[in-house]
């Protein structure tokens, strides 16, 4: 018996009869009314600020359960400012939490250009996160990042592209620096729409951020035409407020909400917009997958507790579990839960931190093991409590109603099947069946 599942068994024993102002919600096209084929998730100037991103992930992941489709982009400046070791640290940690919530494309502001485009395309290469920028060049003419960008969307594909217009004097120092310049937006952006529509887009969403912020994107999508929606950066001013504009121009962060959504409905002609912010409320739960990332920034993971050391563990273990849940327990053996950490050793992996969160039962997480060698010995694979919560307080009551909880919010799933550790988009029905069974989830043979 592990030393978790002794210290509640007594318990147990003696228990009885345990049987925004920036995002305005406004509407282009006609009136919500079916649901949306597809939902673009978008941000800007995030700066380096990292604590709400695990929240963050959760929220998406919630859209994704009501939506077919979801399509996250950024407008830039997600880098703090600082000293370059400090900047390149807390940008790989931005980086690695935005390729684990699946972003699809951001594009760059002076925050990101301050790292400097080899070590930015580098950096973003190798975390999974595409950069767009139509109209940023280098020296012979080339383009720095990619024009644009192609999005599957299964009902229509979305087209995104980046635009890039900092002031005179950040131009100048970016052109002296890195031998990078700006062309003219307005050429650039209209390029980006024939490229995407040729390509098939049938929504093209446009990644703005300049000095002018919105009314400036406004001014040069109006120009160009063609575009359907810009996400614009640098928050100093307001965007949409009514209702029939084209482009529907929308801004998130700064000191405004930080984080909105696009209901798109698809139909002949131009698509039908619907976009609201999505609020980070403080009652909604980290993603597992994305607050590991932030936890193992905070510092060091110790192998094993120095001497004397004592935790309070409000994860009992899945041991204590099958105390009184044996027809569970013989169900979740016959499933790949119950080998994940067997399966974290044979791919080489079973000693890294940013691994084990997910292939074993509260580790890292408040009131579970924060020591890997425990861990691996009291709490390994993906047990009872990784869906049901912790069961400390449920194994310990009288009335059973305490602690767990029988039903399994559908984002708990996508904390850990992330789309940087997919294959394929994950589908949390068709997995489920293949957790669920008789004694678990389902009625027991008689």
């Amino acid at each position: 018996m592990t030393r978790a599942a002794l210290v509640l068994a007594g318990a147990l024993m003696l228990t009885p009869g345990h049987c925004s102002s920036r995002i305005h919600s406004s509407r282009v096209g006609g009136a919500a009314s079916a649901a949306p084929d597809l939902c673009v998730i978008f941000s800007a100037d995030v700066r380096g600020h990292a604590a709400l991103l695990a929240r963050r992930a959760t929220v998406v992941d919630r859209v994704r359960l009501e939506v077919p489709e979801v399509v996250q982009v950024d407008a830039g400046n997600l880098f703090p400012l600082g000293e370059p070791e400090l900047v390149a640290r807390r940008a790989r940690v931005l980086l690695t939490s935005y390729a684990r919530m699946g972003v699809d494309a951001m594009t760059v502001g002076e925050r990101e250009l301050a790292f400097g485009p080899d070590a930015l395309k580098s950096m973003t290469k190798a975390l999974g996160v595409p950069i767009v920028a139509a109209n940023l060049v280098d020296g012979s003419g080339a383009p720095v990042f990619e024009a644009d960008r192609m999005i599957g969307a299964d009902k229509g594909p979305v087209g995104v592209f980046g635009i890039v217009e900092p002031t005179p004097e950040v131009s100048a120092a970016w052109s002296r620096q890195w031998g990078v310049t700006t062309r003219d937006p307005v050429a650039a952006t209209r390029a980006a729409v024939a490229s995407l529509r040729a390509k098939g887009a049938r929504l093209i969403v446009a990644l703005f951020n300049g000095a002018g912020g919105a009314l400036r994107a406004r001014e040069i999508a109006r120009t160009a035409g063609g575009v359907d929606v810009v996400v614009a950066g640098h928050t100093a001013q307001a965007a949409d407020k009514g209702f029939g504009r084209r482009p529907l121009v929308v801004q998130a962060g700064g000191d405004g909400e930080p984080l909105g959504r696009i209901d798109v409905r698809l139909r002949s002609g131009r698509p039908a917009l619907d976009a609201r912010p999505l609020a980070l409320a403080p009652g909604i739960p980290d993603q597992l997958g994305v607050g590991l990332t932030l936890r193992l920034d905070a510092g060091p993971v110790n192998r094993a507790p120095p001497d004397k050391r004592r935790e309070h563990w409000t994860y009992a273990s899945t041991e204590a579990c099958s105390f009184c849940h044996k027809p569970e327990l013989a169900q979740w053996q016959t499933t790949e839960h119950a080998r994940a950490f067997a399966s974290l050793q044979e791919s080489g992996h079973g000693v890294e931190p940013a691994c084990l969160g997910c292939h074993m039962t509260g580790f890292l997480l408040p009131g579970g093991m924060q020591f890997i060698d425990m861990a691996v010995e009291q709490m390994a694979n993906v047990g009872c409590e990784c869906c049901h919560g912790p069961s400390s307080a449920h194994v310990a009551s009288v009335n059973k109603t305490k602690g767990t909880r029988r039903s399994v919010d559908g984002a708990v799933c996508l904390g850990c099947h992330t789309p940087d550790q997919s294959l394929e988009a994950f589908d949390v029905t068709s997995a489920m069946k293949k957790i669920v069974g008789p004694g678990h989830g389902e009625p027991t043979p008689r």
